[in-house]
Parts: C-alpha cells; sequence; structure tokens
C-alpha cells in the first residue's frame, strides 16, 4: 500500500511539474520560425516573454528592414509575383505579434495576434506632407490595433482557424472628402501552412467603402461573402464562392448617376493536371443583376453559364497557368507574346470544349419589362495540328479541317427585338432563324469545312 501511495504521489508530482518543464515543441518550433525570418530580412526590435504556471505569452515586434530579401521570402509561397508596391509598403513596416501557448509538452496548440503596429517614418512622412492630421490619424488607428488577425493554430496537424477583427472606421480629409470602411464578421479555416493552405474557407457577413466628396458620392457594399479553396498545386485547385448581394452606387452633380446591384451569386472554378491530359471547368449563377444609369436600365434574372474543358495538353496548359500567375512581373508586350505562344500551343495539341449551359430565363431592357431571355449549347472540337504545332505562328490552311462544331442558341423574339432596334444589322441573321413559337432558333454546325445554320449553307 506504501509503495502504491508512493507511486500515485510521484505521478502526481510529475504531472505538476510539466508545466515548469516548458512546452519545448513550440518553443523550438518559434525559435526555427524567427531564424528564417531573420535571415529574409527581418529585425527582432522588441520581445517579450510572461510567463505563468499553465502558459507562455510572448510578444514580439518585427520590422522589415530589407524589403528585397523579405519579398524573396514571400514569394517562396506564392507562384504569382509579389507587387512592386507590396516591397515599397512592408519596407521599415513594423508587425507585433501576440503568441499565448500552454506550458504542457503534450499541447500543440497556440493562439496568435498579428497586427501592423507603424508605418516606416518615411511612409508616414509621405502621407503627413499631404495631410498631417491624416497621418496622425494612421499612426493612432495602428497602435490601437485596428488591423487584428487572430489565429488559432495546431502545429502537428497544421490546423488552423481564426477571424479578423471588426473594422469601423471613418475619417474626413481636408479637402472635405470622407471615407468610411467597414468589415464585419470575417472568419476562416483551412489546413496546411499558414502562407500558403491546402485548403482554406472563409466568410464574411459585411465589406462595405463608401466616399463622399464635394461633387460626388460612391459606395460599395457586399454582404454575406464565402469562399471554398482547394490547391493541389498552381494547375490542380477548386475553388468555390458565394456573394450574397453586392451594391454599388454612384451619385454626382452633373446627375449621371450609376447603379448596380447582384443578388445571390454563385462561382466554381475547377482545374486538374493529375491525369494525362488537363481539365478546366467553371459555372457561374445569380439571382440577379441590375444595371441603371442615367439612359438605360438593364436587369437580368435567372442567369447560368457552365463551361467545360477537356483534353487539354497537360504542358501546355500548366505553362498558361505559370505565366498567368507571373502576370504582375511581366512587360505587356512580353506578357501579350507569352500570352499567345501559350494559347496557341494548348489550340495546336487539340481540345474539346463544353458549353452545357449560357443562358438567361428573363430580361427587362429599355422599357420592355419581363421579357424571356435566351439559351446556347455548344459542343466544339479542335484536332491536333502538326502544323502549328510545329509554328505557333504560323496557322495552317487546313486549319479550319481541324474545327468540329455544333452549337444551337434559343432567342425569345422579344429580346431580339428590342436588341434589332439598338443594332439593325441582326436583320441579316434574322433571316435564317427557325421559328418557333415565342422564340428564335439558330443550329449552328461546322463540318467538313462546312458552315451550317438551320441546314443552310453560309458561304
Amino acid at each position: 500500500m506504501k509503495k502504491t501511495l508512493i507511486f500515485l504521489f510521484s505521478i502526481v508530482v510529475l504531472i505538476a511539474l510539466l508545466p515548469l518543464i516548458g512546452n519545448k515543441l513550440i518553443e523550438q518550433e518559434l525559435d526555427n520560425k524567427l531564424e528564417v525570418l531573420i535571415s529574409y530580412g527581418v529585425e527582432v526590435k522588441n520581445t517579450t516573454t510572461d510567463r505563468s504556471y499553465l502558459s507562455t505569452q510572448k510578444h514580439y515586434e518585427l520590422s522589415v528592414i530589407d524589403s528585397d530579401k523579405f519579398q524573396t521570402y514571400l514569394q517562396n509561397f506564392t507562384s504569382s509575383h509579389v507587387p512592386t508596391y507590396v516591397n515599397t509598403f512592408i519596407d521599415g513596416t513594423t508587425m507585433g505579434i501576440d503568441i499565448k501557448y500552454s506550458n504542457f509538452p503534450l499541447s500543440d496548440a497556440l493562439s496568435v495576434d498579428i497586427y501592423p503596429l507603424a508605418l516606416s517614418e518615411k511612409n508616414i512622412n509621405l502621407i503627413a506632407k499631404k495631410d498631417s492630421k491624416f497621418a496622425l490619424y494612421i499612426k493612432n488607428m495602428l497602435e490601437n490595433k485596428t488591423i487584428l488577425y487572430h489565429i488559432n493554430y495546431n502545429i502537428i496537424k497544421s490546423e488552423f482557424n481564426g477571424f479578423v477583427k471588426d473594422i469601423d472606421e471613418n475619417y474626413t480629409i481636408k479637402d472635405g472628402r470622407k471615407i468610411i470602411f467597414n468589415l464585419k464578421g470575417f472568419k476562416f479555416s483551412g489546413d496546411g501552412l499558414l502562407m500558403a493552405p491546402d485548403r482554406i474557407n472563409s466568410q464574411t457577413k459585411e465589406f462595405s467603402i463608401y466616399i463622399s466628396e464635394p461633387n460626388e458620392k460612391i459606395s460599395v457594399v457586399f454582404k454575406d461573402l464565402s469562399s471554398t479553396s482547394n490547391f493541389e498545386s498552381t494547375s490542380t485547385y477548386l475553388y468555390g464562392g458565394e456573394i450574397k448581394s453586392f451594391d454599388f452606387k454612384l451619385n454626382n452633380i452633373d446627375n449621371d448617376n450609376i447603379s448596380l446591384n447582384l443578388q445571390k451569386l454563385h462561382l466554381n472554378v475547377a482545374s486538374n493536371t493529375q491525369a494525362k491530359k488537363a481539365e478546366f471547368s467553371t459555372k457561374t449563377s445569380f439571382d440577379s443583376f441590375e444595371m441603371n444609369t442615367k439612359n438605360k436600365n438593364t436587369k437580368l434574372n435567372g442567369f447560368n453559364y457552365d463551361l467545360f474543358i477537356k483534353d487539354l495538353d497537360k504542358d501546355s496548359f500548366e505553362k498558361l497557368s505559370v505565366i498567368l500567375a507571373q502576370t504582375n512581373s511581366l512587360q505587356p508586350e512580353e506578357l501579350n507574346s507569352e500570352l499567345s505562344n501559350a494559347i496557341m500551343k494548348i489550340l495546336a495539341n487539340g481540345l474539346a470544349i463544353t458549353l452545357a449551359d449560357f443562358s438567361v430565363k428573363k430580361i427587362d431592357y429599355l422599357d420592355e419589362k419581363g421579357m424571356d431571355g435566351f439559351s446556347v449549347k455548344t459542343n466544339l472540337v479542335i484536332t491536333k495540328d502538326e502544323i502549328l504545332l510545329q509554328n505557333s505562328n504560323k496557322i495552317s490552311n487546313s486549319a479550319v479541317d481541324n474545327i468540329a462544331l455544333d452549337s444551337s442558341m434559343k432567342i425569345s423574339k422579344k429580346l431580339f427585338l428590342a436588341i434589332k432596334k439598338e443594332f439593325p444589322l441582326l436583320m441579316l441573321v434574322e433571316a435564317y432563324a427557325k421559328d418557333s413559337a415565342e422564340f428564335l432558333v439558330y443550329d449552328t454546325e461546322i463540318k467538313d469545312n462546312k458552315f451550317i445554320v438551320n441546314g443552310k449553307q453560309l458561304r
């Protein structure tokens, strides 16, 4: 009995001492991350540690003293070129980081708050030259941790969740302009590296910007945004997003007012290069979109767009993905040349495109309300072109022979008539239409180098 009591007492003492031993797993991870940041141009300006029996809190103040090195660090986590303005902004910026974790060695979770504390003296002086009060406002806003990013991170499982602190800021600039910025209910979760996650989900209740000038007012409001992203590589990924509503309003003294309203947008984009051939698909839909201007009002209801591309040459498609990710680092002429060559290589290797649905149920256009809309379905196959494959700048005379198309478009007579009033040349197309109740139908085919509409060959 005595031995048992001694054993139990030893266990209790050991458990009691565990927090005093400390959480070496997290401490080593933090030390490693800090060493990496220092090697990439970051200076530790200040650090403090507050250790209690159960937990440890660390506060760091880090400043970027070599923005070129730090930009190289950021580049490790993205295939896109980091814009040069990021370099200018982060140079000399001081970031605050608060980290809290359990002292128990078996714990692998930590809580992190990240927030900008101060811009560089150079950037603050540039702002102060234009508006000294605004520079002071920015300074106070950062010192009060107005912009704060909170993360709960599990080191072993590489899982995380967190939120961005709600922002409700407004400021009147000396020239009479008023700016209001709101961010509410932004939270996220995911897994993988924080800088380059494999999966991330996010939700935002509201994001809005309001700018008021003496002669003009602009407001932009997004409500209930959500997104889901899964990344395997730059060319294999899955993205889904939703927006409950979007409003844009511009009002000025000249009465050139513009208003846009979008309701219930859904977007899905997928790319896959894991098989022998690459595939790409995109689906978009919204309940309604309304645009009102001084002279024209338009409303679309029940919009759908469903596109699928398969049998893409994998190497050419991956090359295109890399080019698109580097658009910020290429000169316009170089970008156009690279894009053109990549696209021609894709076409030369052949592909198949299916437009499963491109349609609008109802349309308000000019003075016509509630008109039936249109729908388009298309299948397009382009076979490999050996001549184009050898020289992407030379299109062979037989290129059309490599194209096979089968398409059907249905458009309501009311809508066609409304558009024809603005574009009279459409009467040339009307002659080829097939009449079907309240709609005009165009069945189009390209085969054996012939272009046929509703059984009539065009020459």
